[in-house]
């Protein structure tokens, strides 16, 4: 799906929402449009500062007390968009949240969308531990659209194509066919390309 669709979708059915992303994706001017669009819904937003070293107890606490002071019920939905770090986090504080929450991402790098949001990891580090803490919560959807994967630098995008191939070599053949047969394509951001990789990983997890 392309971005706007998945935002649309979003802010519809159901309307106690905990919308949750970080400082630096707070201000791409499409999640910016939205996250407008959101407060006007009623849903509480939680924006956490980017950065490792805000991977917390408290920012997990910090969304979850977003839901609290909303009064949201357990039939909330928390919704995570940014990297591992808040896909993390917000998948931790869901699992919290009287007793598990519905939960949906919306990954925003490639190394998210490969390997942090696959496989219901949640948690945060603690006392300078990485990831010390968390539970295994699965979202109830994966959100994946290659608009995030051209707004990365080049040193991100390599860091998550590494994940990539790793994650093609393990699991899928048509991934890895793709890889070898388009590197070019890929290594040029092609947006057909990254979408068929996309379309692929969104089969086979959500």
């Amino acid at each position: 799906n392309n971005i706007n669709e998945i935002f649309e979708n979003l802010l519809q059915g159901n309307s106690q929402n905990v919308i949750c992303t970080d400082s630096n994706v707070a201000k791409i001017s499409f999640v910016k449009d939205f996250l407008e669009k959101a407060k006007n819904s009623s849903a509480q937003i939680v924006i956490i500062p980017a950065g490792e070293e805000n991977k917390t107890i408290e920012s997990v606490l910090s969304i979850v007390k977003g839901a609290l002071e909303k009064s949201f019920s357990r039939s909330c939905r928390f919704i995570a968009i940014g990297g591992g770090v808040i896909s993390d986090m917000t998948a931790f504080a869901s699992s919290l949240f009287k007793r598990g929450a519905k939960l949906e991402i919306v990954p925003t790098t490639l190394l998210s969308m490969a390997d942090a949001c696959i496989g219901g990891k949640t948690g945060c580090d603690f006392d300078n531990y990485k990831n010390m803490i968390g539970t295994f919560y699965p979202a109830s959807k994966l959100h994946f659209c290659p608009e995030f994967i051209l707004s990365l630098n080049q040193t991100e995008y390599l860091s998550g194509l590494a994940e990539v191939i790793k994650t093609a070599m393990l699991y899928s053949t048509e991934l890895f066919n793709i890889l070898k047969n388009e590197h070019k394509k890929i290594m040029a951001k092609d947006k057909k390309i990254l979408f068929k990789m996309i379309k692929i990983w969104y089969n086979n997890y959500n």
